[in-house]
């Protein structure tokens, strides 16, 4: 699998190595199969089988002997001769069969010892390769959560700045106080803004050689920064220019919409 560089990637990683690990049982068939262990197993079980109808044999031979020379001359020492002669092959072939049993019976445990090794080697390597990319997830989300926490820190940072140049900016423009001509004749600045909203009736009316001219038209005229005069124009109260103010910031200057929504002050 590639290797992850964000942390969706690599729970993808996770939860594709979690769908093809194998069960404990699953590992211990596999292994046991690639030992050999049921051949082996097979082989005891055969081996044992045989042991048993030899020793059935064994066991007949002397019962079969006597039987048949019951009724005849044979002496003792003869029919015991007899059954010796015809035990012979039979312990021969469970002598031999006892020692194949014997190392069959050892192979068949060597080879399941080492199944259960490989079994448990292959679980430990799953459950290290598990922890592994575990990890890799686990270090991947804790370092896209800080870096977005940092971005939000940075965020709020930024607006706080912000909001402090604008609040330097309505100091300034307050210092300087644009030739405002206030609603109703007034041509005191600071009584005709105090509390007006732009676009009403009574609102702040900017003169440019003694004609009436929009906010904006006022400030490119006076060379004055439309943001310096909308400063000055909350605080003096004025809440619509401090929406235009941020508006104009989302949507990076000012565009048409903005304009059309604040058509008492463009």
């Amino acid at each position: 699998m590639p290797p992850a560089t964000t942390s969706q990637a690599a729970m993808q990683n996770l939860q594709g190595f979690q769908s093809n690990m194998k069960s404990p049982d699953q590992a211990l068939q596999d292994a046991q199969t690639a030992s050999g262990v049921p051949q082996a197993q097979q082989q005891v079980s055969g081996l044992r089988s045989a042991i048993q109808n030899s020793t059935s044999l064994l066991s007949q031979v002397a019962p079969s002997v006597m039987g048949r020379t019951a009724n005849s001359l044979v002496t003792s020492a003869q029919a015991d001769r007899q059954i010796g002669n015809e035990q012979a092959p039979i312990n021969e072939q469970l002598n031999k069969e006892q020692t194949d049993y014997t190392n069959a019976n050892q192979d068949y445990t060597n080879a399941e010892a080492q199944a259960q090794a490989k079994a448990n080697a292959l679980i430990g390597g799953q459950q290290n390769q598990l922890s592994y990319l575990q990890n890799v997830y686990n270090d991947l989300y804790t370092q896209e959560q800080n870096s977005a926490q940092q971005a939000e820190a940075r965020r709020e940072f930024d607006a706080q700045q912000a909001l402090s140049q604008q609040s330097l900016a309505a100091q300034r423009a307050a210092a300087t106080t644009p030739h405002l001509v206030g609603g109703g004749g007034s041509n005191n600045a600071n009584s005709a803004l105090a509390g007006i909203a732009m676009g009403r009736p009574g609102s702040f009316q900017f003169s440019q050689g003694g004609a009436p001219v929009k906010g904006y038209a006022w400030s490119v005229a006076n060379g004055v920064d439309p943001l310096t005069t909308l400063s000055y124009m909350v605080s003096k109260g004025d809440a619509n220019a401090g929406n235009a103010i941020r508006d104009i910031q989302a949507a990076g200057g000012i565009t048409s919409q903005v304009k059309s929504k604040y058509p008492g002050f463009f």
